[in-house]
């Protein structure tokens, strides 16, 4: 199986749920490795 890894100079993470719990945690990772 292929592994696939967004670069975030192709584009931007979408995240809903981003003000709590496991989906702000995953925002500000994302935020992080930057992407917007």
């Amino acid at each position: 199986m292929t592994l696939y890894r967004a670069d975030p100079k192709h584009g931007v993470a979408w995240i809903t749920g981003g003000s709590s719990g496991i989906g702000r945690s995953l925002a500000k990772d994302l935020a992080a490795q930057g992407y917007v």
